[in-house]
């Protein structure tokens, strides 16, 4: 729960993770670490981190989250994604999109351009993807893919027990399966799952 809270105040002052380490005295990759979960600061950090966004000790527990809530929460629109690579990361984001914050505090979220016509008739080149980071996804949905070291492609995900296949909506495209050993050596990895599409006009 910190993981998110942290991230989503820090977004709602619109501070990006180098001003607040500026800001809290610490390297820019211990707030990585908090945001992504990996780490949870000391009680003494914790008085500081409320200080600097003038918060209390309950918002940052996550034992009254209004404030959090109060607002949308911005996720970079990615033009490119590769496995193991955290967007904060990522050089090539494109601008931002917005999502509930109640939305925000469930996970990491990226937004990513559709390329190519491959997902078409229902995602167009140029659209936008909402995707929550996640290495793995239930079989029939659609998720953020990336194989060897090609970037990502978006695909319907149909798992079988010796492999799976990723398929495209275009039927001028074909489905492509991946064995087990080739998911492992490849490798092919889920980045994430798509949970909306945003149409540009």
């Amino acid at each position: 729960m910190f993981a998110q809270i942290i991230k989503a105040l820090r977004l709602k002052a619109k501070m990006n993770q180098e001003t607040l380490a500026q800001m809290l005295d610490v390297e820019r990759s211990t707030i990585s670490r908090w945001e992504n979960g990996s780490s949870t600061p000391t009680m003494t950090m914790l008085q500081k981190i409320a200080e600097v966004f003038d918060v209390s000790y309950d918002i940052l527990l996550g034992k009254d989250i209004s404030d959090v809530n109060s607002e949308e929460i911005s996720v970079p629109i990615l033009g490119s994604v590769r496995a193991g690579v955290p967007t904060e990361a990522v050089e090539d984001i494109l601008g931002r999109e917005y999502i509930p914050a109640s939305m925000a505090k469930t996970g990491e979220y990226f937004a990513l351009r559709i390329k190519g016509d491959s997902m078409s008739p229902r995602m167009l080149e140029g659209d936008i993807v909402i995707v929550k980071k996640q290495s793995d996804v239930s079989d029939g949905e659609i998720a953020v893919v990336t194989v060897g070291r090609d970037d990502a492609t978006i695909k319907k995900i149909s798992k079988h027990e010796d492999g799976i296949t990723l398929i495209p909506f275009n039927e001028a495209y074909p489905a492509k399966f991946f064995t087990n050993r080739e998911i492992i050596n490849l490798p092919v990895e889920i980045c994430g799952k798509v949970v909306e599409l945003r149409g540009k006009f």
